[in-house]
């Protein structure tokens, strides 16, 4: 990134890392401790967690891009309950998930996709069927983007993206087991989006073709 950002109790502090001087400050109480996610999306958005509380923000950043213009921090979106964060590589899709609070007895947190090419963030519930995403603690996007898959500790499960780019699509289970063989598995995907590789703790690996997926 091309500027340097800080934070205290007081509020969010964007500065220059050549004059050192103060761009922008956003007044909010934030509070600490929290876990810098990073810049995404051409450094538009901040994605900052707090993992004590149980919540994300994501402040939106006007980048301006003209000359002898700052770029100023807009706003900050709080999403409640999203313990845990993944970002596509291109920096447009932040998935969401973890411990959500005050839902029903018995109903699972779900798994939320944002659109950080959208000037406004509206949530995007990703589709699990009998999925335990209270669980999900491993996700990964391929390198464009092109699949979503994600792992809870027994299960993996598949997404790709729409034709219209507008979201993705449940695929389904790519692998069940009976123990916690997959939870501190690797989950990766070949630079040209064809194989999925999943490692498991015992040393196994399992390999899907995706052209014959879908």
């Amino acid at each position: 990134t091309s500027w340097i950002t800080t934070l205290d109790k007081s509020g969010l502090q964007l500065w220059d890392p050549e004059s050192c001087k103060l761009l922008d400050r956003l007044d909010q109480d934030f509070q600490l401790p929290v876990s810098f996610r990073g810049f995404a999306n051409d450094d538009r958005w901040l994605i900052i967690r707090y993992p004590l509380l149980h919540k994300t923000s994501v402040v939106s950043l006007d980048v301006c891009g003209q000359p002898n213009c700052s770029p100023s921090w807009r706003s900050a979106k709080d999403i409640d309950g999203a313990t845990e964060t993944w970002l596509s590589p291109d920096g447009r899709w932040l998935t969401t998930g973890g411990h959500f609070t005050g839902l029903p007895s018995g109903e699972k947190s779900p798994l939320r996709l944002w659109d950080l090419w959208q000037d406004e963030l509206q949530p995007i519930e990703l589709q699990c069927y009998a999925c335990k995403t209270d669980d999900i603690r491993t996700l990964e996007f391929s390198r464009n983007a092109k699949w979503l898959a994600a792992v809870d500790g027994s299960t993996a499960y598949l997404w790709h993206r729409d034709s219209d780019n507008s979201g993705y699509t449940f695929d389904g289970k790519l692998l069940s087991t009976e123990q916690q063989e997959v939870m501190q598995g690797l989950l990766r995907f070949t630079d040209d989006e064809r194989w999925l590789v999943i490692a498991g703790k015992s040393g196994r690996a399992w390999i899907w073709d995706l052209n014959s997926v879908v």
